[in-house]
This record gives C-alpha cells, sequence and structure tokens, in this order.
C-alpha cells in the first residue's frame, strides 16, 4: 500500500461512514414510530427505554430522616438512598431519559 492507496481508502471510508450515519438515523426513526425492535436477516435494532434516574437526596428531606441516619449513612460523601432505605422513605421521585435505539450487525 502507497498514500495514494491509503487516500483513497480513506475517502471511500468518509462516503461509506456518512452512508451508514443516514441510516442509522433512517432504522432510528422507524423503530421509535413503530415503539419495538426488530431484527431482519443480520442486523437487529433494539428499542432501549429510558433509563430512570431517582433523585434520593430530595426523598430525603423528610421528618423522618434524622441526624443519626444521615450519619450512618456517611463515610467520604452521605450515601442518600441507604437513608432513604433506613427512614423507610419509599417515594423516591425520578425522572426518565429518553428511548435510545442500539443497531447490532449478528453474526453471521
Amino acid at each position: 500500500m502507497n498514500k495514494s492507496d491509503l487516500a483513497k481508502l480513506m475517502l471511500k471510508y468518509e462516503e461509506v461512514k456518512r452512508e451508514c450515519d443516514q441510516l442509522e438515523r433512517q432504522i432510528t426513526e422507524g423503530i421509535m414510530y413503530f415503539e419495538e425492535s426488530v431484527e431482519v436477516g443480520n442486523v437487529r435494532a433494539t428499542l432501549r427505554a429510558g433509563r430512570k434516574t431517582y433523585d434520593y437526596e430530595a426523598a430525603a428531606v423528610d421528618p423522618r430522616v434524622t441526624a443519626d441516619i444521615v450519619l450512618n449513612n456517611s463515610d467520604t460523601k452521605i450515601n442518600w438512598k441507604g437513608v432513604c432505605e433506613e427512614a423507610g422513605i419509599k417515594d423516591i421521585p425520578f425522572e426518565v431519559s429518553e428511548p435510545s435505539v442500539f443497531i447490532k450487525l449478528l453474526d453471521s
């Protein structure tokens, strides 16, 4: 291989990569529209539900949380999940991230 061959390969890579990125966007839009994972041939597009992120610190603003409970769940930092568990707080506020799509080429 010489530098000219390398340059041709890199230009081809750019072209193919841009085409693949566009296909990935279109597949993602389709999966999000139909709201289900799909497998066709050796390609699997998996719909992943959004992740929940719990706000234990916000839930710990509760009269059941005492200074002793906070101290029991502190080392280098406060373990807010442990605080909530020890105080018996079950209603933890959370946020859900946007769903996503993971596309994989399966082994044939």
